[in-house]
C-alpha cells in the first residue's frame, strides 16, 4: 500500500506514532459508552475484512510457521490491546502515555531471560526511576479509579514487551500474516467477553470503521518505516506519543496534565532512555558523522570553486 509513497522511514515512523496516540484517545472517547471488550470487538469486525484480504493476497500458507509461537505472540498482543483499554478508561490519556514507557524496561528484562541477551548491571536504575514515577503518578493512592488505571496500564506493559520478546522469536514470518492471526485473537477473545452484550449503536458504526482504518494504517506506517530505515534510528521517534496524548488529551477532553503527573512521568521516560542509552548514542554518533561528512562536502566544493 504505501510501497510507493515517496517518504522517509523517519516520516513514516512519526505518522505511524500519531495514529496509534490517535487510535488510542478515540478508543478512550469510547469507553464512556462501551466496555472495552465491546470496543475491541467492533473493532475487531471491522479490521476481520482487511484480513480476508491479506489471506486473499498471502493464501493460508503464509500461517503455518511456528503456530505455536505465533499464537503465544498473539495473545499476548491481544492481552495487551484489552488491558490498555482498560487503563485509558481510568487515566487521563497522557498519563497512560507516560506508563507505557515502562515497556522497554520490561522487554529487557525479558530478553535476558529468554532470549540470554546481555542485560546490564545498571538495568537496576531505570526500574527504580520508573517504580518512583508510577508511584507519584499514581498518589494519592486512594482513588481506585487511578489504582485500577495504573494496575492495568502496568499489566499491560508486560504483556506488550512479553509479545515484543516472543516476535523476535518469530520474525521470520510475514508482518502481515502476524497482524490477521492478532485481529482474529482479538476477536475471538472478545467476542467471548461480551457476547452477551453486543450492542451497537448505529451512530457509532463510522468511528469503528474510522478506529479499525487508522490502526491498520499505523500498522502499515510502522512495517514500511522499518524497511525503509534502521530500527535503532527510529526508537526516538516513539516518544512523540507522549506529546501526542498530551495534545490529543487537552482538545477532546481540555486536559493538560498536573505537575506531579509531568514529574512522574519525566522519571519514568529517563528510566527508558538508560535502557535505550545505546540505541541513543548509536543514533547520535551517526547522526554527527552524517553532519561532519556533508560540511566537509560543502566545504570541498567551496575549495573547488575558489
Amino acid at each position: 500500500m504505501l510501497e510507493n509513497i515517496k517518504a522517509s522511514g523517519y516520516a513514516l515512523m512519526a505518522t505511524s506514532m500519531f495514529l496509534y496516540s490517535l487510535c488510542e484517545a478515540l478508543e478512550k472517547y469510547l469507553t464512556k459508552t462501551y466496555e472495552p471488550a465491546q470496543i475491541i470487538f467492533f473493532r475487531s469486525s471491522v479490521a476481520l475484512l482487511f484480513a480476508v484480504f491479506i489471506t486473499y493476497k498471502k493464501g493460508i500458507v503464509a500461517y503455518k510457521y511456528n503456530k505455536g509461537l505465533h499464537l503465544l505472540r498473539n495473545v499476548f498482543a491481544a492481552g495487551a490491546l484489552f488491558l490498555t483499554i482498560y487503563s485509558l478508561k481510568h487515566l487521563p490519556l497522557s498519563s497512560y502515555g507516560f506508563m507505557a514507557f515502562t515497556s522497554p524496561i520490561f522487554i529487557s528484562v525479558l530478553s535476558a531471560i529468554f532470549l540470554k541477551e546481555a542485560l546490564s548491571s545498571s538495568v537496576i536504575i531505570p526500574i527504580i526511576l520508573s517504580f518512583i514515577g508510577a508511584l507519584i503518578l499514581s498518589y494519592p493512592f486512594s482513588d481506585m479509579s487511578l489504582n485500577l488505571g495504573f494496575t492495568f496500564a502496568f499489566l499491560s506493559s508486560i504483556f506488550y514487551a512479553s509479545a515484543c520478546v516472543i516476535t523476535k522469536r518469530v520474525a521470520h514470518i510475514d508482518n502481515f500474516a502476524l497482524y490477521v492471526s492478532y485481529t482474529l485473537v482479538c476477536f475471538l477473545m472478545s467476542g467471548a467477553f461480551s457476547y452477551e452484550k453486543i450492542v451497537l449503536q448505529i451512530t457509532d458504526i463510522p468511528l469503528f470503521i474510522l478506529i479499525a482504518s487508522i490502526h491498520f494504517l499505523a500498522f502499515q506506517c510502522l512495517i514500511f518505516a522499518y524497511r525503509k530505515e534502521e530500527l535503532v534510528k527510529l526508537s526516538p521517534l516513539e516518544y512523540s506519543t507522549v506529546i501526542w496524548s498530551i495534545i490529543l488529551g487537552y482538545a477532546l477532553w481540555r486536559y493538560l496534565p498536573s505537575f506531579k503527573e509531568v514529574a512522574g512521568g519525566i522519571l519514568i521516560i529517563l528510566g527508558s532512555l538508560i535502557v535505550k542509552r545505546k540505541e541513543l548514542k548509536m543514533l547520535l554518533t551517526d547522526s554527527f558523522n552524517k553532519l561532519f561528512r556533508n560540511r566537509t562536502i560543502i566545504s570541498i566544493s567551496h575549495s573547488n570553486k575558489d
